[in-house]
């Protein structure tokens, strides 16, 4: 089951790093961002669902646990998403990860 991951994993990590570089994240919360999307991979919580609402929603919460000013709006503008299933996937994730700010 690791393979799997780690093989999806380095399938998405390209386009992670595009929609971050989009994002202007700092290299620190790039890589939170990585790491918190790689745990979400082994339990299986990002299974049938787009990868850009998923990280646009861990790059909300890790911007916003570094205290950052990044808001949901800017996300979804930037990422042309909708900005109620971006809202919809962070609660999604942080209901799944237990994840708190």
């Amino acid at each position: 089951m690791t393979n799997y991951n780690e093989r999806r994993f380095g399938i998405n990590e390209p386009e992670i790093d595009i929609i971050c570089e989009n994002l202007e994240l700092k290299e620190y919360q790039v890589s939170e961002v990585k790491r918190l999307y790689f745990n979400a991979l082994q339990k299986y919580i990002t299974q049938g669902r787009e990868l850009g609402l998923s990280i646009g929603a861990l790059a909300y919460y890790v911007v916003k646990n570094y205290g950052g000013e990044l808001t949901m709006k800017t996300i979804a503008s930037k990422l042309n998403l909708n900005e109620k299933l971006l809202f919809k996937a962070l609660r999604h994730l942080k209901r799944e990860m237990m994840l708190k700010y």
